[in-house]
C-alpha cells in the first residue's frame, strides 16, 4: 500500500481486530467531516481540531446518535479548498444499530449545525455505499472474511493515507490521527464464540 502511514494502519488494523473478538458483528459509518467554503480557508487547524474534541466529547451526552458506539478513528487532513477536514470511520454494536445511512446522516446534521454552529458540512460514505466495488463499510460480520478484508484493504487504508496530512504543523505537537479505546463488554449469557 502507497502512501500509507505503516504505523497508523498497522494500530487500526489491531483495533478493529480486537473489536470483532469483543462483538460479533459491526456497524461501520464512514464520515467525512469538513466546513462550508467560506468557512474553511480562513479555519485554523486548532480550531478545527476543538471541534473535533467536542465532537468526541459530547458523544457521552448524546445517547441517540452515540449510546451503542464502540470504536471510532479519524484523521485530520488539510487542503487549500477543503481547509482542515477529518475523515472518520465510528464503529458501533451491530446487534444493537441498523440502518447505517440513516445514522451516519443524523450524525452529519449534528456536526453541521451543533457542532459546528452551521458552519459545517459532511459526506454520508453509507449514503452511497452501493457504489463501492468493494465495500468495507456498513454491517459486518466478524465472520464475513470478503467484508472484513475490505474494510482492512480498502477503508483504513485512506484513513491512514499520508496525502494531503499536515505538513507543517501550526504548533509544534499537532495529532493528524486518533482512535478510541476499546472497552470490554457487558457480559450477556450464551453460547461462547468458537
Amino acid at each position: 500500500m502507497e502512501n500509507v502511514n505503516k504505523r497508523n494502519y498497522d494500530g487500526m488494523v489491531d483495533y478493529v481486530n480486537r473489536l470483532f473478538d469483543v462483538y460479533s458483528k459491526l456497524q461501520v459509518l464512514r464520515l467525512d467531516l469538513s466546513y462550508k467554503k467560506s468557512c474553511a480557508s480562513g479555519l485554523e487547524i486548532k480550531d478545527a481540531k476543538k471541534d473535533l474534541q467536542h465532537f468526541l466529547s459530547n458523544r457521552r451526552t448524546k445517547p441517540s446518535l452515540f449510546k451503542h458506539c464502540v470504536g471510532h478513528v479519524w484523521k485530520l487532513e488539510t487542503t487549500p479548498v477543503k481547509g482542515p477536514h477529518f475523515h472518520c470511520a465510528l464503529l458501533y454494536d451491530g446487534s444493537q444499530v441498523i440502518k447505517d445511512a440513516h445514522l451516519a446522516s443524523k450524525i452529519g446534521t449534528y456536526w453541521n449545525e451543533q457542532i459546528t454552529d452551521g458552519r459545517g458540512i459532511h459526506f454520508n460514505c453509507n449514503a452511497k455505499k452501493t457504489s463501492y466495488d468493494k465495500c468495507g463499510i456498513g454491517m459486518i460480520s466478524h465472520t464475513d472474511e470478503e467484508m472484513r478484508n475490505n474494510l482492512i484493504t480498502e477503508v483504513l487504508p485512506y484513513l491512514a493515507k499520508t496525502t494531503q496530512g499536515i505538513d507543517s504543523p501550526q504548533s509544534g505537537n499537532e495529532r493528524c490521527f486518533g482512535k478510541g479505546i476499546i472497552r470490554k463488554k457487558k457480559s450477556k449469557a450464551g453460547r461462547p464464540r468458537t
